[in-house]
């Protein structure tokens, strides 16, 4: 699966992102001043390339997960395209209304795609409010998801993590950790 952060207004966002993504398959990432992989060795799944520049993606199964307050300065992207944002990000949800791109949106309120139910240390329940189409072709159905944290993480950071897991197939019957 291909990811795309756009924006850098929460460092621990990427951090999050890899952590999840390594946990999963493997991620091979671009951005923070090289290439690296993580684990170091062997086949990996996703790749994250982290962009402040306009964003224009031409590739197919991306994932773009909005951190910026520049939605202004994207140039293009495809069709069906998924594209998580933070709930209470304006700028991005105008735009992605604007070109009819539907938002996955992640925060505290039960309209938003994907929110945190509950959260204690080291715990946390996230709820999945409605259908969410997969990249597999499948469908998420609505329902809570358990997440074991092996480290604390802000809310948007956890439920972006979580919805590109989500997105990318991964069966979540007994939950996920990262």
């Amino acid at each position: 699966m291909n990811l795309v952060l756009y924006g850098d207004r929460q460092p621990e966002l990427r951090e999050t992102l890899v952590r999840a993504l390594a946990a999963y398959g493997g991620v091979q990432y671009y951005g923070g001043g090289g290439l690296m992989c993580d684990p170091a060795e062997g086949p990996v799944a996703h790749y994250l390339y982290c962009v402040k520049d306009p964003l224009r993606v031409g590739m197919p199964n991306t994932v773009v997960v909005f951190d910026s307050d520049r939605a202004q300065d994207i140039q293009y992207l495809p069709e069906g395209c998924p594209c998580i944002v933070d709930a209470g990000d304006a700028a991005a949800l105008s735009y992605l209304k604007s070109v009819g791109h539907a938002a996955i949106c992640c925060g505290t309120s039960a309209k938003d795609t994907l929110c945190v139910s509950s959260m204690d240390y080291g715990n946390a329940v996230v709820s999945v409010q409605r259908e969410l189409p997969t990249l597999t072709q499948t469908v998420v159905e609505p329902g809570d998801v358990p997440l074991h944290l092996k480290k604390p993480c802000e809310p948007f950071s956890m439920l972006a993590a979580s919805a590109v897991l989500l997105l990318s197939g991964l069966a979540v019957t007994d939950g996920i950790a990262f």
